[in-house]
């Protein structure tokens, strides 16, 4: 592994970065993380391919973000599943009608990534909400804006 090239990153199954440069600097590795206790992974589980961390050869001061997806295979690492399952859990403990979240639901594939689908999934999504009211339509945004990809962010206007 020379410049040029990226480091591992250490994650744990809750998406808390452990380590950005696991295979530079091993020494700051750990089996479990120190926050919530979930083991770590440093690879895709559907795929096997190493999770993208420090850039190496530019010196940088800036944390390295945790991925949703995986760069090898696009599928989602499961601190993302996670996140898109708790949100539909907390709409349906908010009381949003369970027609409301199931078309949440039906869009978040679309929400959660940048496709050329999310803007119109955006609108569903914040069509949905409304029909909940108020209260319970600030609590569906705020739940939807932490998964949502940074470009829908702004479809949502958030």
């Amino acid at each position: 592994m020379g410049e040029g090239a990226h480091d591992t990153m250490q994650v744990c199954m809750s998406g808390h970065c452990i380590n950005s440069t696991y295979r530079q600097l091993p020494q700051f590795n750990k089996a479990f993380c120190t926050d919530c206790g979930e083991p770590t992974i440093t690879n895709c589980l559907a795929c096997k391919a190493p999770i993208r961390g420090l850039y190496l050869g530019v010196l940088s001061v800036s944390e390295v973000p945790v991925p949703a997806f995986c760069d090898a295979c696009g599928m989602a690492y499961p601190w993302q599943v996670a996140r898109v399952a708790s949100a539909i859990e907390i709409l349906r403990l908010q009381g949003i009608a369970e027609a409301d979240v199931r078309e949440v639901e039906r869009n978040l594939p679309d929400i959660t990534r940048d496709t050329p689908r999310s803007h119109a999934a955006a609108l569903r999504v914040r069509g949905a909400l409304t029909k909940a009211g108020k209260p319970l339509y600030d609590i569906g945004m705020k739940v939807i804006g932490d998964i949502a990809a940074a470009t829908v962010k702004s479809y949502l206007g958030l």
